[in-house]
């Protein structure tokens, strides 16, 4: 409508402009034109306000934005993309609810199918991916079977068995590593209660229809190398932590680690809780280093230097421990800086991890998934399984390691509700994915139990779903796990010492991990105000200056870090700069002397190009991992009527045209009658 009035307007500025209305007076022309330019404004307006109530009142009782859109990203390796991409603007279509076989048998081509959370899975997305234009999954309700989007052998590629015989996540079926060409997004348990109406009332055949649109446009391309040349993506990594009460050591020191997984992941990333698959083993780890923080001088009392390690970017082929493992073994520093804490050449932040020899690392003991030991003795106790090499088994070190865990077992019998046992290896002739298998490529030698709650088979429902949250750990064993596997540790260092627990520090330490990332912990040592942590590693960053570190991550790090220090000097702090001493960090608004650290988490696959100042794939033996960058990630809902009232509104536009079209010509003949001036101008012409 606009462009026809400009038009309209033009040819009669041109007539009024012409020369046969010379002879007129001044003011005859001048009332003309005003007289025209009035009604041509007065359609204007009347054109441009409807268009601009169309824009405020009325896109607002169409349209509903979904405030936190979660889609599901893409990925790539050297073989090519896996994960989820929309269209570049994006894939819209009638909402249709699936969640029932009927409702599954019903769906129409090119719907937004809303999939109720038990028909999420990978045989239901095969079926109907070809025919929908996108697909929305609830959280309203949880999955009420088994299930998991994950491999059956979890980076199986990367560990110690590339063609593995025993399947450990024996309900994943491969989902999150396919590739669609549509979008796929997740709704938090609100706006999953309101799309499931959209569906119902669409079932039900009400009018107006609600319709969906998803965009979350990813600019893969081919596959990483690809990607990486054409700055479309980035490696994928993150940072992970270690820590020791040991203010000094060096390569003579005999090293106990004590590790677990930092990170989750699932389908969808930002919803990657990991509770039982992380989150809990997190919990009991800083409550370990909690609990013997309070042990009166415990390294007078300890043989070995005991080192507490979190792991970032495991879900993605044991990125951090492998990164650890290779640059305390190959590391050399050909020039250091000023300080002594870092290196020039190569050029690394801080080297203060050179200071552990591989040789001289005793034992290796990692608390991988245990957040639900089902399995039961008969004095009530919860049992926990403890998974080793079978060619290690006459090893007296790893003998000596299985005994610390029965001795503890027996020594707090009445005070704890746990115990251990070994997994029977003929039965499971392979140990579960573990960041330890980082260390036993290197050695299989090295004495190491990883505690599982699972004697197999994952007891896990949901490894690298987003419905592994906190109902889906044991959360009434927490505080005994924590003071039974303290005990280990300071039994396996040299110390006698008994371990009281900080119950509500446990307690409120899950709570911060599993449910609630605003708690206090995480206020006073990250800042956070995310509602509930998702532990997706994230990327690694664009350059080697220039690297992302989680909220998560920095967490982890942050109460290591403060339960570990050498001295906490009750000197109150903002940030680093404001503790008194260059030693000194802040961590937790108090100035600490810590030997914490970070460490990259980051493919030993990928290489930095300084010259062209990015990534490149120098081995492609190991993990190459990158996420592709974002365009906009919009997802909102619609209304859409039905094609007669769309009709209608078409039959009522045209009507309209031809409703301004007749109000300028009746008042052209108006205008040149009562002025005289037109029409003998366009007899002229």
């Amino acid at each position: 409508m606009y462009r026809f009035s400009s038009s309209i307007y033009k040819s009669f500025t041109l007539n009024i402009n012409n020369n046969n209305i010379s002879n007129y007076s001044s003011s005859n022309r001048y009332s003309c034109k005003i007289m025209y330019m009035l009604v041509l404004l007065l359609v204007l307006l009347l054109d441009h306000g409807c268009y601009a109530q169309s824009n405020s009142a009325v896109s607002q009782r169409i349209y509903t934005n979904v405030g936190r859109p979660l889609p599901c990203s893409r990925l790539l390796d050297v073989n090519g993309q896996f994960g989820c991409t929309s269209k570049e603007f994006g894939n819209s279509g009638l909402v249709h609810l699936v969640d029932s076989d009927a409702s599954l048998a019903d769906l129409p081509s090119h719907a937004i199918a809303v999939l109720d959370a038990n028909f999420f899975n990978g045989t239901i997305v095969n079926r109907i991916i070809s025919k929908v234009e996108g697909i929305v999954v609830l959280t309203d309700t949880k999955q009420n079977y088994r299930y998991s989007p994950d491999l059956p052998v979890p980076n199986a590629p990367y560990g110690l068995y590339p063609k593995p015989t025993f399947s450990f996540n024996s309900a994943g079926d491969s989902l999150s590593y396919q590739s669609f060409d549509k979008p796929f997004f997740v709704l938090d348990k609100n706006n999953s209660a309101i799309a499931r109406s959209y569906g119902n009332w669409n079932r039900d055949g009400n009018l107006p229809q609600y319709g969906c649109h998803l965009e979350s446009f990813m600019h893969a391309a081919i596959n990483a190398q690809t990607c990486l040349r054409r700055s479309f993506c980035v490696p994928v990594g993150g940072k992970s932590s270690w820590s020791t009460f040991s203010p000094e050591f060096d390569q003579s020191s005999t090293i106990i680690m004590v590790s677990v997984p930092l990170d989750a992941t699932a389908f969808f990333h930002d919803l990657a809780y990991g509770s039982q698959t992380s989150a809990y083993g997190q919990t009991v780890l800083l409550g370990i280093v909690e609990a013997l923080s309070r042990v009166a001088n415990q390294t007078s009392t300890w043989k070995y230097t005991v080192i507490f390690a979190a792991y970032d970017g495991e879900r993605w082929g044991y990125l951090g421990s492998t990164k650890l493992v290779d640059d305390i073994i190959n590391t050399e520093c050909k020039k250091y800086t000023s300080d002594g804490y870092g290196c020039l050449d190569p050029r690394i932040l801080d080297v203060t991890f050179m200071n552990i020899s591989f040789t001289k690392i005793k034992f290796i003991v990692e608390l991988n998934q245990i957040g639900n030991p089902l399995k039961v003795d008969g004095s009530g106790h919860y049992v926990y399984a403890l998974n080793s090499l079978k060619s290690n088994a006459n090893n007296p070190d790893q003998q000596l390691l299985y005994q610390t865990f029965a001795d503890v077992a027996k020594e707090l019998a009445g005070k704890v509700k746990i115990s251990t046992q070994p997994v029977d290896q003929d039965e499971v002739p392979e140990i579960p994915p573990s960041s330890s298998m980082a260390y036993l490529k290197q050695n299989p030698n090295i004495p190491t139990i990883i505690v599982t709650d699972h004697f197999g088979v994952y007891t896990n429902n949901y490894f690298s779903s987003h419905n592994d949250d906190y109902t889906n750990i044991n959360a009434n064993i927490i505080v005994d796990a924590v003071t039974y596997f303290a005990t280990v540790i300071d039994r396996l260092a040299g110390g006698n010492n008994t371990i009281v627990q900080n119950s509500l520090f446990v307690e409120d330490m899950l709570d911060c991990l599993t449910k609630n990332f605003t708690c206090k912990y995480a206020q006073q040592f990250a800042g956070s105000s995310q509602p509930v942590p998702s532990f997706y590693t994230s990327v690694y960053g664009y350059g080697p200056d220039n690297q992302y570190l989680t909220i998560q991550s920095l967490f982890v790090h942050s109460v290591m870090a403060y339960f570990a220090a050498s001295n906490r000097t009750g000197i109150m702090c903002d940030e680093s700069n404001s503790c008194p001493e260059s030693a000194q960090a802040c961590i937790g608004g108090t100035c600490v002397i810590t030997n914490s650290h970070f460490h990259d988490a980051i493919s030993l696959g990928f290489t930095f190009d300084e010259p062209s100042y990015s990534w490149v794939i120098g081995n492609t033996s190991y993990p190459t991992y990158v996420e592709s960058n974002w365009n906009s990630i919009v997802i909102n809902f619609y209304q859409q009527d039905s094609h007669t009232t769309e009709a209608l509104f078409l039959v009522f536009g045209i009507i309209e045209m031809f409703v301004v079209i007749a109000i300028i010509f009746v008042s052209k003949r108006y205008l040149s009658k009562r002025y005289k001036l037109l029409m003998g101008g366009f007899e002229n012409n």
